[in-house]
């Protein structure tokens, strides 16, 4: 090789840099090199931040602690984030305690979620899970609840008379024998709000692809969409809770909305609805204003094939 091939090939070399996380330089510099560098560096590095070696080299930071000094630091974290957190929560009771004037309080309990995101979420989680509980969801959920309950007097100076559930017939049995004193459920409304929004979903998802009389699909204008899905639940548990002392006006009241919907020019069905020109319902507004035969209805065709 030639003296200038030797010169070139050493000032090739020495113009070459260590590669760090794509960090690039400028002739001008600004604020905005900080996050190349820190957006390149995660790239490097699992979402977990396991790799700590990875994730310091990214950054130009020096090397990590060791395994034994990282699990010394964890377990310093633990135990003050226990402390933390258990103050937290015997303030939280006393709270609660001052503010109804008696140890005799109200207290919920729900379970865990479900559905695609926690499924995502589960297989991100699974390789580094350090779980606590071997069985399944519903009966970590009373194993949950039993441990709350038992520890409400001897440690929280409290007994949780009343219970908020979700339905679930299998969690309150279980707390009327692990607790020393009566417990009273009480049905959360929104759970069973939620209950025709999942029922209609699901009257959606398995009649998707089908036709009905009309030729039309289950969902699109005017008739099941989320929209109109979202709007029957939430008139379903106003009609819970602004009813909740006559179980007849509640009747009423959710059958109003059944049939509000349901009612057409040819067959109007505003015999629920409150009547009078201060009603929500338009047609019985028409009504009271002698205006009835002018009043076109937009109705949600689905609700008048529905056996």
């Amino acid at each position: 090789m030639s003296g200038k091939a030797q010169r070139r090939g050493s000032d090739y070399r020495r113009k070459r840099k260590r590669f760090h996380a794509n960090q690039y330089t400028r002739k001008v510099s600004d604020t905005l090199d900080i996050d190349c560098i820190s957006a390149s560096a995660k790239k490097l590095c699992k979402e977990n931040y396991l790799d700590k070696e990875n994730f310091c080299t990214g950054r130009d930071l020096p090397p990590p602690v060791s395994q034994k000094s990282y699990e010394r630091i964890l377990q310093k974290i633990n135990l003050a984030s226990r402390e933390v957190a258990d103050d937290s929560m015997k303030n939280a009771a006393k709270e609660e305690v001052s503010a109804s004037g008696s140890n005799e309080i109200c207290v919920s309990g729900d379970g865990p979620k479900s559905g695609h995101s926690y499924e995502e979420w589960k297989l991100k989680h699974q390789p580094h899970c350090v779980k606590n509980h071997i069985g399944s969801s519903s009966k970590m959920e009373i194993d949950g609840m039993k441990e709350i309950f038992q520890r409400s007097v001897p440690q929280r100076n409290a007994k949780y008379i009343k219970y908020i559930g979700d339905g679930d017939t299998k969690t309150f049995p279980e707390l009327q024998r692990t607790a020393s004193y009566s417990i009273e459920k009480i049905e959360c409304v929104g759970h069973i709000q939620k209950r025709i929004g999942a029922r209609l979903r699901k009257l959606k998802t398995m009649n998707r692809g089908k036709k009905l009389s009309d030729g039309k699909s289950i969902s699109g204008k005017n008739l099941l969409t989320d929209k109109f899905i979202d709007t029957i639940t939430t008139y379903y548990g106003n009609a819970i809770r602004q009813n909740n002392s006559s179980v007849s006006d509640m009747r009423q009241a959710i059958l109003a909305i059944y049939c509000h919907y349901r009612s057409n020019d040819e067959e109007p069905m505003h015999h629920f609805c409150p009547i009078g020109d201060t009603s929500w319902c338009k047609y019985q507004k028409a009504v009271a204003t002698n205006s009835a035969s002018l009043f076109k209805h937009i109705y949600i065709k689905i609700l008048c094939q529905l056996p």
